[in-house]
């Protein structure tokens, strides 16, 4: 089982009479009150109902995850670096973690409040933002013109550009069905939450959400003919947006290993909050077993990084210092050859394989996989 240890007071129970002497008179004392630990790296489960775009019932519950390394001060105030993993957008389809992974919040206004069962994690409001930058974050309105691109790091009030398509916004959903038929629609969005967690023994923990909103809209689209979306076919699909009336929140969350990645956690979130799932372990969603192929990096191995999430922004793709190993989630080009020259000082033993293998627990297949290209002399 997965779950984080907070310390609690255990009392042991025989089958005699209790006692008639007070225990103050025996010179009993009661124990002081644990204390909660925050610090380590959490899973967080957000759900809550909305009502559906075709009018039904309401979808039950609509998930948000989240991962977040916290560390908690002496003074109870808990610092915090907060990742979310992708998620459906109601009438689009998934806005995956390359967007959100990178888009990682610093947070240091949580606190702990009090001793033992029933003490609080307090965190205020959460912004997470992708597809464009703004002053501030929080409550400036989101971009709608997605031709008022950004032009550089420092502006605000603009869409996020994609360097590599100049002069369309970065942040884009695969679609199929719309009107127009478009199979690309690009959006800007954001995301808030806060929170009050009760504290208890140890494992899953609950905790009431307030505030929670989930805002986007369409700033372009690509057409499945081949060409870009005229503005009448970007204001079309922005006019079919849904409006969310969230309700009913909740929230689940507990301790969870070093290597929690959003992909490991997407695969069975409910497994990862109570301890049931494969946690660091993983699932095998990489190459496979290639079959009498030799695996190579390029593919395999590179399929199987992006499988397991370590190059998403709550690992190794913020590794950056000298003897780190900085990786790129979903590489193209260039970066592919940038993440094998970043690996391959891992590889070496002992044991076999190296920390690359060994530093954490690979589902089974996947590590053959990776001893076996090792063996073979690390091919790209």
């Amino acid at each position: 089982m997965n779950a984080r240890w907070l310390p609690v007071l255990l009392v042991a129970a025989g089958c005699s009479s209790p006692p008639t002497t007070p225990p103050s008179d025996l010179g009993v004392t009661d124990a002081p009150p644990w204390k909660p630990n925050l610090t380590g790296r959490w899973a967080a489960e957000l759900g809550f109902h909305f009502p559906p775009v075709d009018g039904g019932a309401p979808v039950n519950p609509f998930q948000l995850l989240a991962i977040f390394n916290s560390v908690e001060k002496a003074s109870g105030e808990v610092d915090a670096k907060w990742e979310l993993c992708g998620f459906p957008v109601p009438a689009l389809g998934q806005l995956t973690d390359d967007y959100w992974s990178p888009a990682l919040v610093n947070t240091t206004t949580g606190t702990v409040n009090g001793d033992g069962e029933g003490a609080h994690y307090l965190q205020p409001a959460v912004t997470f933002l992708v597809g464009a930058q703004l002053a501030n974050p929080a409550t400036d309105p989101l971009p709608l013109d997605g031709s008022h691109l950004c032009a550089d790091a420092t502006s605000t009030g603009c869409v996020v550009g994609d360097a590599g398509n100049p002069g369309h916004p970065l942040v884009g959903i695969a679609t199929s069905g719309l009107t127009p038929d478009a199979d690309r629609v690009f959006v800007d969005a954001r995301v808030r939450f806060g929170f009050d967690g009760v504290l208890h023994e140890y494992g899953v923990l609950g905790a009431t959400v307030d505030p929670i909103s989930i805002e986007w809209h369409v700033v372009g689209c690509h057409l499945a003919s081949g060409s870009d979306c005229a503005p009448a076919d970007v204001a079309a699909l922005e006019a079919a947006r849904p409006s969310l009336a969230l309700s009913q929140p909740t929230m689940q969350w507990s301790f969870q290993g070093t290597y929690l990645t959003c992909p490991t956690f997407e695969a069975d979130p409910q497994g990862t909050i109570d301890g049931t799932g494969m946690n660091d372990v993983g699932v095998d969603g990489g190459a496979g077993d290639g079959g009498s192929v030799p695996p190579v990096f390029s593919t395999v191995v590179q399929g199987d990084l992006d499988a397991l999430g370590c190059a998403t922004g709550g690992c190794h793709e913020t590794r950056t210092s000298p003897g780190q190993m900085h990786l790129v989630y979903h590489p193209t080009g260039a970066q592919v050859m940038q993440n094998y020259q970043a690996a391959l000082p891992w590889t070496g033993g002992p044991p076999a394989g190296g920390r690359l293998v060994n530093e954490v627990s690979l589902p089974p297949p996947m590590r053959s996989r990776w001893l076996t290209w090792i063996a073979n002399g690390t091919p790209f």
